[in-house]
């Protein structure tokens, strides 16, 4: 299913692009609206995304170059610019929003008005009270009130909301308004129909105002805001996760250009939770949230988020390459190689990242040809076919070309990536007897983290151990997330697991990797083949590698 994120955000095309498709330009923004498109409606493609995600992006360029459309076009457009005028209001419990709306017809609203306007004021007080936003620009001057205004519509199906810049003041910023969907219903993904959509798209858009309000509008940056008022609706809504709907098309893609997902930019927001989570898990809960707006504030002078980004994590005592190397390495461990301690806590649910290349790596010594987009990450697996453990080394190759990542059209970076079983000079030591070295023009700008086995390395040696007895024991469902259990490896690397009571009643059974890093097991969740907890008791384990029987108990305590 197609999603359509409507934030207010920007379109940047080149002139002669944009000159080209007016019309079509025009269509699309009747779409967003939930107005009759014409009967030769198409959808722009700029590079690899549609402008069909963003409202405000469309109706800024339209207004921006309304002379080129015809005069019945013009006259349309200037209608639906205009600020819609509803039979019915309310003013948030808070007194900081007024929601307008009809109180029947096609535009009158599928969800509780007072939730959405209790929506808005929690979205107000956790970023602007908590997170130390300044809040929107007033719009007094307009309306003579003091408050936001939002506007509930119906809009094009699948289209969530739209932040409208209505006046431009001193300094580059902006008053706005707000549109929202009515129903939250056709084309919107399961978890976030009605009230739900509303609430992520309250926290959403209203950080949008913020970003406008206070910081300025910088087009060619679209992606940051939207990663950023993307990160807002996990920050201030946690338990909705609207936004694993945009993981998938990041996951399939980690190697394109930070630059490059300019109109998708909600696929992005990973970045920001990383930020957030990374400095929680090191104790310092607000370290995160801070360096994200202190990214706005350098944003605002630097009109470069890229920039910013890398100001701001300097002014922290870390760096942009160290931290995006690390972000390479959280968003490798995510659905079946989750690790929700170490990595991103919500990450069992995330999609795997898909390899940009699979090798199959025969010893001595093996050269691969590369290219890398600037800010990107190159995953790529090699299933080390001679080894007797099935071993599988994944290299992460991060780009941090930030001056050259600023700009499209950008300049990718050609390097050699050497795969070696003997230490020659200019090599580093991933683990064991594999070293790697990567040659470029540009060195400089790309750093190498390694996964053994689904274990994060970085030189050492492990030594294989077969073991016999199942590790944590007891197992906690309070405390663990996974038994380890003893295996024989084979040559396919899967072993089959069964798990019985006491009684010998058949609880569980599933194929599973054979986990050969320093202890030679497989991984279970101590679940049965229905996915439920079991019984505190104790039960009897059972893996067969190719008739290798290993075979022994376990005690679970389901406290």
């Amino acid at each position: 299913m197609k999603l359509f994120k409507i934030c207010f955000l920007f379109l940047t095309l080149t002139p002669a692009v944009f000159s080209q498709n007016i019309d079509s330009l025009f269509q699309e923004y009747l779409r967003f609206r939930g107005a009759v498109k014409d009967p030769d409606y198409t959808t722009i493609t700029t590079g690899t995304s549609q402008t069909g995600k963003c409202g405000f992006g469309i109706s800024h360029r339209l207004m921006q170059n309304i002379n080129e459309l015809s005069p019945a076009k013009q006259g349309r457009l200037e209608a639906l610019m205009n600020r819609p005028e509803k039979d019915t209001s309310i003013v948030s419990p808070d007194g900081i929003f007024r929601i307008h709306y009809n109180l029947s017809g096609s535009q009158a609203p599928g969800y509780d008005v007072q939730e959405l306007a209790e929506a808005f004021d929690s979205s107000y007080n956790y970023e602007v009270n908590i997170l130390g936003y300044p809040p929107h620009f007033s719009d007094v001057v307009t309306d003579g009130e003091d408050k936001y205004d939002v506007y509930i519509e119906n809009l094009g199906s699948g289209f969530y909301g739209e932040t409208v810049l209505e006046t431009q003041h001193t300094g580059g910023v902006y008053s706005t308004y707000m549109r929202i969907d009515n129903e939250f219903q056709d084309g919107f993904p399961s978890t976030s129909k009605g009230i739900r959509g509303a609430k992520v798209t309250a926290a959403h858009e209203y950080h949008h105002a913020i970003q406008v309000g206070n910081y300025g509008f910088f087009g060619s940056e679209r992606y940051f805001y939207e990663l950023t008022s993307t990160s807002m609706e996990e920050f201030v809504y946690d338990d909705i996760n609207d936004y694993y709907n945009y993981l998938p098309q990041y996951f399939r893609q980690t190697y394109r250009a930070f630059v490059d997902w300019d109109r998708d930019g909600y696929a992005l927001v990973l970045w920001n939770l990383y930020l957030r989570e990374k400095f929680t898990k090191e104790g310092e809960p607000d370290r995160g949230f801070d360096i994200i707006k202190r990214c706005w504030e350098i944003l605002a002078d630097q009109s470069v988020a890229l920039t910013s980004i890398s100001q701001a994590l300097f002014e922290n005592g870390t760096s942009f390459k160290q931290e995006f190397s690390n972000y390479g390495v959280w968003c490798y461990f995510t659905g079946y190689r989750a690790d929700p301690v170490k990595y991103f806590e919500e990450s069992p649910a995330y999609p795997k990242a898909t390899p940009f290349k699979t090798y199959d790596y025969l010893p001595p010594r093996k050269e691969y040809y590369l290219s890398s987009q600037p800010v990107s990450t190159n995953i790529l697996v090699f299933p080390m076919i001679e080894s007797e453990y099935n071993d599988t080394l994944v290299s992460i190759i991060t780009n941090h070309d930030i001056d050259n990542g600023k700009r499209e059209p950008f300049l990718n970076t050609d390097y050699t990536y050497t795969l070696l079983t003997d230490n020659e000079p200019g090599s580093s030591h991933i683990i064991n007897e594999y070293y790697s070295i990567i040659e470029s023009d540009n060195y400089f700008i790309l750093n190498e983290s390694n996964i053994f086995n689904n274990i994060e390395v970085s030189g050492g040696t492990i030594e294989r151990e077969q073991l016999d007895y199942v590790f944590p024991q007891p197992f906690r469902y309070s405390t663990d997330d996974y038994m380890y259990i003893p295996a024989a490896n084979n040559e396919l690397g899967i072993a089959d697991l069964n798990i019985y009571t006491s009684g010998m009643d058949l609880v569980y059974a599933g194929r599973k990797n054979i986990i050969t890093a320093d202890k030679i097991v497989v991984q279970w969740d101590a679940r049965d083949s229905n996915g439920s907890k079991l019984p505190t008791g104790v039960y009897i384990y059972v893996t067969n590698s190719d008739d290798s029987i290993v075979k022994g108990k376990l005690i679970i305590y389901n406290d």
